[in-house]
């Protein structure tokens, strides 16, 4: 689980919370203002959020 968030400390907090809930952790991400994120599941299946892509290259 990978989240970017306004600081460090809000991203780790969020990331914790966001892995501790499994499958369900990206789509909290996904409805929480201010968070994106990545997640790879146990089978190697990768899930953004929607704006995550706006902050690759």
């Amino acid at each position: 689980m990978t989240v970017l968030a306004e600081d460090v400390f809000e991203a780790d907090r969020f990331a914790t919370a966001a892995f501790a809930m499994g499958r369900d952790g990206i789509l909290f991400l996904e409805q929480t203002p201010g968070l994106e994120g990545y997640m790879v599941d146990s089978n190697g299946r990768a899930t953004p959020t929607n704006g995550f892509g706006a902050f690759c290259r």
